[in-house]
């Protein structure tokens, strides 16, 4: 009981001296990944009971947990085991040979319409040929059935060597709707202009040694607010970007 007011003091403190890596993510711009999470765990959340979902690309299998009311299938690759340096950080070991099938995702040994529903989330920029991908998973979704692609619009290398594209545009969403004969739901941006730059700015505030990034912290923080402010309370007009599309297409 003491340990947990000491705790929650200790990170109060943190905060006010700008020692915590997610203040300002906490108090002003939800990370981006937060908000795909968000999206995917409500979409999942409102598919019928008893459906057959195949989370393609699947990994570590994060939205598993989700799923107890679906028949759920991961598919993976499984080469990739995590170990890399990212933003001066180590990324932790990556287990995805446990998921239930594994195999290049662009020949899943199934039968055709075998799912009712596919997730792939943050994949196509890993493979290197995400039109013959897409093609596939269009193939094993029964008819009538829906894809929940996400992927990022711009993104810096990660997951390397298995890294190939840095994102994707709503156009070529659509023009693989038109290409696979696939209904487009609903196309949806992750953020905006100045998010995406606001976020930017946040992630140089992690790196150099503490001192280095509570300064930084400090120095940033009247421009994150200014930005805040574009954001929330004033029409400011601004370049389309965002930092990914949540894509709901429909197998015709």
């Amino acid at each position: 009981m003491h340990f947990s007011i000491f705790s929650r003091k200790f990170n109060s403190l943190k905060n006010i001296l700008f020692l915590n890596r997610d203040f300002f993510n906490k108090y002003l711009f939800q990370i981006p990944s937060k908000e795909r999470d968000e999206f995917i765990i409500n979409w999942i959340s409102n598919l019928p009971h008893g459906s057959r979902i195949l989370d393609a690309g699947a990994g570590i299998q994060r939205y598993k947990k989700y799923t107890n009311h679906l028949n759920y299938v991961s598919q993976d690759f499984g080469e990739y085991k995590g170990g890399e340096n990212f933003l001066g950080e180590k990324v932790p070991s990556w287990t995805s040979s446990n998921c239930d099938i594994i195999s290049d995702i662009a020949d899943i040994p199934v039968k055709d319409c075998s799912f009712d529903f596919i997730l792939c989330s943050e994949v196509l920029e890993h493979v290197d040929s995400p039109e013959k991908t897409m093609s596939e998973l269009c193939r094993v979704v029964k008819s009538g059935g829906q894809l929940l692609i996400t992927a990022p619009f711009n993104s810096y290398y990660h997951q390397t060597p298995f890294f190939f594209l840095t994102g994707f545009s709503k156009f070529w969403y659509k023009k693989i709707a038109e290409s696979l004969n696939l209904e487009l739901i609903s196309i949806i941006p992750n953020g905006n202009y100045i998010k995406n730059l606001a976020k930017e700015i946040i992630r140089t505030t992690y790196f150099g040694n503490p001192f280095i990034r509570i300064i930084s912290r400090l120095v940033v923080l009247p421009y994150l607010l200014i930005l805040f402010a574009f954001d929330n309370f004033l029409n400011i007009k601004t370049p389309e970007s965002c930092t990914g599309y949540f894509v709901i297409f429909k197998k015709i």
